[in-house]
């Protein structure tokens, strides 16, 4: 993701932070849920099965 070697991104750090505060102030401010409650989850590396809502909290 990040390079490695003499190619290493040099705010590979930075863009871990700027990501970690996104998802708080997502988790923050809107209310997410899974579509199907019923359904397990598994660990996937594309979002194509994980169906959720998002919907500003009030």
């Amino acid at each position: 993701m990040f390079g490695g070697g003499l190619r290493l991104c040099p705010v590979r750090k930075l863009s871990m932070i700027v990501l970690v505060c996104l998802t708080a102030l997502m988790f923050r401010k809107y209310e997410i849920n899974l579509v199907d409650k019923n359904s397990p989850i598994k660990i996937t590396t594309a979002g194509d099965e994980l169906l959720f809502e998002i919907k500003l909290r009030k």
